[in-house]
């Protein structure tokens, strides 16, 4: 590594470069930390300037694209005579893509082979020719476009279901017996009436009036009741379904005795098409040659060109082309400006790059400047007292405001990897083992305030169901009764109403003591954590079977 060292021997600090660097991490810093905690002490700051290689490569490969369909060739497809001549002229396409590609690489390598922004793009490299394929005839129609149903065995008809083909069914009026009840005595075989008969009695020469039951017998059934079924012929009926045919349309293929054919849908032919498809895949290495094993680490992370270029002072670029493949070695010059950090009693070193000091690495400043909120969380939960100022302190940072917004997952893989997910977010501002931490503790004292606030008036909500007693006693005694379950089931919700009230009140007050920042919703970190859910699940527990037994003894106290 190339070494220039600037400013004061005895501190190693350079006015200006330190200056620039405590401005950068301060300003990247003091938003995420609390303001009173993100005063930074500047001990020493060393600036260097390291040789970095970064190797791109661009490989180019080719393959074939292969597609079945049914019908024509579509009209950008050009066409040619069969699967033989297709398979010629595929690989003389292919043959000449990769000649084609070499020439028009060392044309591009020419005027963009020492450019590092510059990348390779199959356009740079390859003109495609478009489609080739051919027709063929559909092998399971015969090229018809469309088969013998399978269902009537291309007849067009099918037995019908409701006479089972014998044409006929069962007279609903006789019951396939030939004879129904007779329609002029209804069935009964005749029909009775009253005979009045009137004389003299001899003996004291009065009227004397008499009335005779006659029965008169039917004359169309001969008081046999029944007579021939005038709606059949011998029991049976022509069937209503078939018309008295015996069969129907296929419900298939609706009596024509085809169908459609799948394979080529219809068309009679398939077409097979192909086309050659360039792909470039890029590759980037870069290197830190020499330098101290933080340095290198950061500058070999860099994802990309223009990173590296923005914190080079100079590069010079070389490319080579070697067939349809391109290599370029870049060589840059990167300054470095390494400031160590004293906190308390902790000292670490933060490497700016470029002329702007970019940081690609925090080195958890942000954890080692919160560590002492955490541990006075800690301690608060250990002691049981003073919970609610540490958790405010707690959550007054944009980072542990952002652990706690993460924190709310069930469970624990998942909650880990949004966190880990969250300092990689912040640039190492906080490790992936600080915010574990510090979510751990976020949860653990956000639970026990939230018990502590219900505790204090709406865990008497839970008592809500004795309700029953009094309310079922008073409809009991003023004789209203049977009312058991409306009584009941509304206590229930009552109860269940004033515990959610409860909630919300506590919730509330929490947001009110733990943060003032707007964008840090109490309510909705208590809801994640499952507290919410947890306390309406205890309270439908609760007033159930509290409703249930006060009512029962109310109804009881009443005298029934």
């Amino acid at each position: 590594m190339e070494v220039e060292r600037t400013g004061s021997a005895a501190t190693g600090v350079d006015g200006d470069v330190a200056a620039g660097m405590l401005k950068k991490v301060g300003a990247f810093i003091e938003p995420l930390t609390r303001f009173d905690k993100s005063h930074l002490n500047l001990v020493s700051c060393v600036t260097t300037s390291a040789p970095v290689t970064a190797t791109q490569t661009f490989n180019t490969r080719f393959s074939k694209t292969e597609a079945d369909g049914a019908g024509p060739l579509p009209g950008d497809v050009r066409r040619v005579d069969g699967p033989g001549a297709f398979e010629t002229e595929l690989a003389a396409m292919l043959d000449r893509a990769r000649r084609d590609a070499a020439n028009r690489l060392l044309a591009w390598s020419g005027s963009h082979g020492s450019n590092p922004e510059a990348e390779l793009k199959a356009g740079d490299v390859y003109a495609t020719e478009g489609a080739i394929g051919y027709v063929s005839t559909c092998k399971t129609c015969h090229g018809k476009g469309q088969i013998d149903c399978m269902t009537c065995l291309a007849r067009g008809k099918v037995t019908c279901v409701r006479c089972n083909g014998t044409k006929s069914t069962t007279c609903s009026r006789c019951n396939g017996s030939s004879r129904a009840p007779c329609e002029a005595c209804a069935g009964r075989g005749g029909q009775g009436r009253q005979v009045e008969h009137r004389g003299l009695n001899p003996a004291t020469n009065e009227l004397v009036i008499r009335y005779e039951q006659v029965w008169d017998v039917c004359p169309r059934c001969g008081g046999q009741k029944t007579e021939h079924c005038r709606s059949c012929n011998g029991g049976r009926v022509a069937c209503s379904h078939c018309n008295g045919e015996g069969t129907i349309n296929c419900t298939v293929c609706h009596g024509a005795g085809h169908t459609t054919c799948n394979t080529c849908k219809g068309q009679g032919e398939l077409h097979h098409r192909a086309t050659i498809q360039c792909v470039v895949t890029p590759a980037l290495v870069i290197v830190a040659d020499g330098g101290p094993e933080d340095v290198r680490r950061e500058i070999s992370g860099l994802s990309s060109m223009s990173q590296l270029l923005a914190m080079a002072g100079s590069a010079m670029a070389k490319g080579d082309a070697s067939g349809a493949d391109f290599s370029r070695v870049t060589t840059a010059h990167v300054d470095i400006a390494s400031a160590e950090f004293a906190i308390g009693q902790m000292r670490l070193t933060i490497n700016g790059y470029g002329p702007d000091f970019e940081v690609l690495d925090f080195r958890d400043i942000g954890g080692a400047l919160l560590t002492g909120d955490v541990e006075d969380l800690e301690a608060a939960l250990a002691a049981r007292t003073g919970l609610i100022p540490a958790l405010h302190g707690m959550l007054e940072s944009e980072t542990n405001a952002e652990i706690a917004r993460r924190s709310g997952a069930m469970s624990k893989t998942k909650r880990e990897a949004d966190l880990a997910k969250l300092a990689a977010e912040f640039r190492g501002v906080a490790s992936a083992a600080y915010a574990v931490r510090a979510s751990n503790a976020i949860r653990k004292g956000l639970s026990r305030a939230f018990v502590g606030k219900m505790l204090q008036w709406p865990v008497y909500t839970l008592a809500a169901g004795a309700l029953a007693l009094p309310v079922n006693w008073l409809a009991w005694s003023n004789h209203v009764r049977n009312q058991d379950f409306p009584v009941i089931a509304g206590v229930i919700l009552l109860a269940v109403a004033a515990a959610f009230v409860g909630n919300v009140w506590a919730t509330g007050a929490l947001q009110k003591q733990l943060s003032s920042r707007a964008d840090l919703k109490i309510p909705q970190l208590v809801g994640k954590l499952g507290l919410t859910r947890n306390w309406m699940i205890i309270a439908c527990i609760v007033a159930v079977p509290l409703a249930t037994v006060c009512g029962a003894i109310g109804r009881v106290s009443a005298g029934f």
